[in-house]
């Protein structure tokens, strides 16, 4: 039924024929099967990307979305929405090739410090148009979001909010929500601008000999390398930190500064990620909820494959006209059997070729029935 719900909505916004879904369904337990993950996890990847505008990549990105979730341990839900937004904010434009290297380094940093990719997946959405407006790479993001979480072991969501705040305030932007109603002020923005510029002056030199806005991890490395020195001391960060208006929690923003380093070894580390999430794959399928998954798809396709779905559909249908017709379902039972024995079912089986056509027939029946 599950299966058959989500298929209908897909068929709803693809505009599918019967044939082009009958494929689908076969081939959907084979892609769900291959990452351990249910069949309608799969489904409802499809019909997503097919509602994003995907189409005719919703099924390729939809298999993507379900290594996601396998990989990252995560549901179908986060691991769409991971995807959705890196493709929309780097313009991958549905390219899977590219964007299954997004979770290649998503997983290279899961598997070498404190943090998880259901953490960075779920940060995406929040953050990642603002970084890519801002000059910054992916791998700069997942880096950034990766040592925020690595050090505060604070939520995703927490970690990209404050991380969006800290872009939106670097590249001077006034107008966008932080949160419902709240912006940077004017006198915010150019607190934190003098700062860069006293302790970040090349980044901010760069930037303006270009006419691009400075990109925000290389204002704060200039910060971090002050505070390094010793030039920025914790005194005058405090300082910094308040003069924000705490719209920016301090603890975000140490984790960047004094963590640096991690941060930098964070790029070095996705910068050769290449394969890492198919190496997880054969490991993640002998978990026990692989293996369950797995089995169940197998038994809901074999049922699938047993049972015509149309005759099912047909059987509920007539089901309902007898309840409608005969005004309860007690009634209609005791008349369908007697119909049974007044016209010798067995002979009226056998004149038709299949049950279903037995089942298509039955209001014809009862009609007589009733009338009669």
């Amino acid at each position: 039924k599950q299966v058959d719900t989500e298929m209908t909505a897909i068929q709803k916004v693809t505009g599918n024929t019967a044939t082009e879904m009958e494929k689908l369904g076969n081939t959907a337990y084979e892609a769900a099967s291959k990452y351990g993950v249910a069949v309608t996890d799969y489904l409802e990847s499809v019909g997503t990307f097919a509602k994003a505008g995907y189409k005719d990549m919703s099924e390729d990105m939809a298999e993507l979305a379900t290594k996601t979730q396998l990989v990252g341990d995560v549901t179908s839900s986060i691991a769409n929405q991971f995807i959705l937004s890196a493709d929309a904010a780097f313009k991958f434009e549905g390219n899977v090739t590219a964007l299954n290297t997004v979770l290649d380094k998503a997983n290279e940093i899961e598997n070498n410090y404190a943090t998880s990719i259901q953490k960075m997946a779920e940060g995406f959405p929040i953050v990642a148009n603002v970084a890519s407006m801002a000059n910054m790479s992916i791998d700069q993001l997942i880096a950034m979001l990766g040592t925020i979480t690595a050090v505060t072991q604070e939520s995703g969501t927490k970690a990209a909010t404050a991380a969006r705040a800290l872009i939106l305030n670097i590249i001077g932007d006034t107008e966008t929500e932080l949160e419902d109603g709240i912006t940077w002020t004017k006198e915010e923005i150019e607190s934190l601008n003098q700062v860069l510029w006293t302790y970040s002056e090349d980044a901010m030199k760069a930037a303006q000999a270009t006419g691009r806005i400075v990109n925000p991890m290389e204002a704060v490395a200039g910060l971090a390398k002050a505070y390094k020195e010793g030039v920025l001391t914790q005194a005058e960060l405090a300082q910094i930190e308040s003069d924000l208006g705490g719209k920016l929690r301090t603890n975000q923003l140490d984790a960047l500064i004094k963590n640096y380093d991690m941060y930098a070894a964070m790029l070095d580390k996705v910068a050769n990620s290449a394969g890492s999430a198919d190496k997880e794959v054969d490991v993640m399928l002998t978990s026990w909820d692989a293996k369950a998954k797995i089995l169940n798809n197998t038994w809901t396709k074999f049922i699938a494959d047993t049972v015509d779905t149309k005759w099912a559909k047909d059987f509920l249908d007539t089901l309902t006209w007898l309840i409608e017709g005969f005004g309860n379902l007690g009634t209609a039972v005791t008349i369908f059997g007697g119909v049974l024995v007044a016209f010798k079912w067995n002979s009226i089986v056998g004149s038709f070729k299949t049950l279903g056509s037995v089942i298509g027939a039955l209001p014809m029946l009862f009609s007589s029935a009733k009338g009669g």
